[in-house]
């Protein structure tokens, strides 16, 4: 999974000619974490934060790569109250986005692609698990969303789908008991966008 991802990363920004307009981009949202997967029915959504930066490089008004680093607090609470799993990635998506110009300062857009999640920090809350650090993976995941932006300022909607589970089975060698779950995210984001242009359709090109 990790090989695929880091291939079709480098795919997608040699892709991206030196030609190709760049958009810097800041964000900042709510999360909507939970599990799937075989012991996902014990557990219910946690909310988190979610924020960072990215870069888009647009070919024409109608195709762009996307690449963001965004730290996002995901994991889940059990449904008896116990605890929640505090699972916080730095997440690292490649998104090919199809853009949709509708005016001189407005359009929007709809994305995919693959995201890796690198675990920053793990934790059962209130009290620490044993060894929650040493089995939460590398997530490997699909993301897709869409967004809209008017000028500088746009709202983007993403959901995330995790294709592997959370937590290894075994520590150095050692068989552990893990959760089988998956982690999934719903994403509304805040953004702004700076250094390229708004292509719109009759009034041309504007700047954010």
């Amino acid at each position: 999974m990790r090989l695929v991802f880091f291939s079709v990363a480098l795919v997608a920004l040699v892709a991206a000619p030196a030609s190709a307009q760049t958009t810097f981009l800041l964000k900042g949202g709510l999360n909507t974490a939970f599990f799937s997967g075989d012991d996902a029915l014990i557990f219910d959504p946690r909310l988190g934060a979610s924020g960072g930066a990215g870069l888009r490089f647009d070919v024409s008004p109608s195709l762009g790569v996307q690449v963001e680093a965004l730290y996002s607090q995901e994991g889940a609470k059990q449904d008896n109250g116990s605890g929640t799993y505090e699972l916080d990635y730095i997440d690292v998506p490649v998104l090919l986005r199809a853009g949709l110009p509708l005016t001189r300062y407005a359009d929007a857009g709809l994305y995919a692609g693959p995201q890796i999640g690198i675990p920053v920090r793990a934790e059962f809350a209130p009290d620490r698990g044993p060894n929650e650090d040493e089995q939460t993976r590398t997530d490997i995941g699909i993301a897709l969303g869409a967004d809209y932006w008017s000028g500088p300022v746009g709202v983007d909607l993403r959901y995330v789908i995790g294709l592997q589970d959370a937590f290894d089975d075994e520590i150095d060698g050692v068989p552990v008991d893990p959760l089988f779950v998956r982690n999934q995210a719903f994403t509304v984001s805040l953004g702004y966008r700076f250094g390229g242009k708004a292509t719109g359709g009759r009034g041309g090109r504007g700047r954010y």
